[in-house]
């Protein structure tokens, strides 16, 4: 054993990761949605569609299953469809509604379910100015191609022919790019963790965290954080997506998650950790607008820190001016959004906590509302 070369790659099984999705402890998507708003982490959905797909995260979550969990895993998920492209999101969902409330050893083809698909038209307001007749046969015109292609899926997640190129396209591109395919390659002396699931505990509150990747290099002892973005922008300007998202605070969440879980990592290894250092985190980041020039991005210790902590609000007097291009509003980081958590806890999640403790009247200057 003590001559045994390390060179491993570990891939997390998809039960573990699918009930990382039904465990509810507090992730950081779940402080940024509170941080942000109290409504929006109460909301469930913001669709009146009884089925709503988002082409940018169904690309997104099908790269990270090609590279983190293996074309295996991918196959099993997802179904390569004929259909170049997709119907409308609105024909979609009435097409899954009707296919849904078939007896599946039934199932024929669209145009025999009249009855289904004019409730569902009606549902969906679609075409509220048509008689029922001239709607269900757009409707089936429409959606008879995708209703196939629902039957012969047996579960998966469709995929159109340019979505599947797309999501070919960027994963090739990440492994083989000269920036980025160094952070996927298998090589001695390093252990790669894909879709590592983390639970922790942290300021009294059980928290979790599922990471893309955990690249450990046994020779030098570190440890390095990654985490694969699609943009749907150029990679360039990756920066002011990470801005408007908060991934500070999703990078120094993980960070803390490992810190707080490293046992985890070791019984996946079966090596000891002690003595390594976590040296930093890496976005990945790679287009949908113009795939081709992925990039990786690494997070300065000036960034982690806002993420965990963030930067408290300024004020200043009349005499004073701002410096040029410096925004003084209060930017919170993922501890106070955990206090933030607690608090709803005890108070209930129905009013914003700075509504309630100033009881409806506000401070507020140029940089946004002051909380004392």
């Amino acid at each position: 054993m003590g001559n045994q070369i390390i060179k491993m790659i570990h891939r997390t099984k998809k039960s573990e990761v699918a009930n990382y999705y039904d465990n509810d402890n507090l992730s950081q998507s779940k402080i940024k949605l509170l941080l942000s708003n109290v409504n929006l982490y109460n909301a469930v959905t913001q669709t009146d569609l009884y089925y709503n797909e988002k082409t940018h995260f169904v690309i997104g979550s099908a790269v990270d299953c090609w590279i983190t969990e293996g074309e295996e895993v991918f196959d099993n998920t997802y179904y390569i469809s004929k259909l170049g492209k997709k119907p409308s999101d609105v024909v979609m969902s009435i097409v899954e509604e009707v296919f849904d409330k078939i007896e599946k050893n039934e199932v024929k083809s669209l145009d025999n379910y009249f009855d289904l698909i004019k409730n569902s038209c009606n549902s969906h307001n679609y075409y509220d100015n048509r008689l029922d007749e001239s709607k269900v046969n757009t409707l089936v015109k429409q959606g008879k191609d995708y209703f196939n292609e629902l039957r012969n899926s047996n579960k998966r997640q469709i995929l159109s022919e340019e979505e599947y190129k797309l999501i070919k396209d960027i994963s090739e591109n990440l492994l083989t790019n000269e920036y980025t395919k160094k952070y996927f390659e298998d090589s001695v002396g390093k252990d790669i963790i894909y879709q590592l699931p983390l639970y922790f505990k942290y300021c009294g509150v059980e928290c979790k965290a599922l990471l893309d990747m955990v690249i450990i290099d046994h020779f030098k002892k570190e440890i390095i954080l990654c985490d694969i973005k699609t943009l749907g922008d150029y990679t360039s300007n990756f920066p002011k997506s990470s801005n408007k998202r908060r991934y500070d605070i999703q990078a120094a969440f993980y960070i803390q998650a490992l810190i707080e879980s490293g046992s985890k990592v070791e019984s996946i290894i079966s090596k000891s950790i002690e003595g390594y250092k976590v040296v930093g985190f890496r976005f990945i980041v790679e287009s949908t607008l113009s795939p081709g020039n992925p990039l990786v991005f690494k997070v300065v210790p000036d960034l982690l820190i806002m993420g965990k902590l963030g930067r408290p609000h300024v004020t200043f007097s009349k005499k004073e001016i701002p410096p040029s291009g410096i925004q003084f509003n209060k930017i919170p980081g993922f501890e106070y959004g955990i206090s933030l958590y607690k608090w709803y806890q005890e108070h209930g999640f129905e009013t914003e906590k700075i509504i309630s403790i100033n009881e409806g009247e506000l401070e507020f200057d140029w940089y946004g509302i002051i909380e004392n």
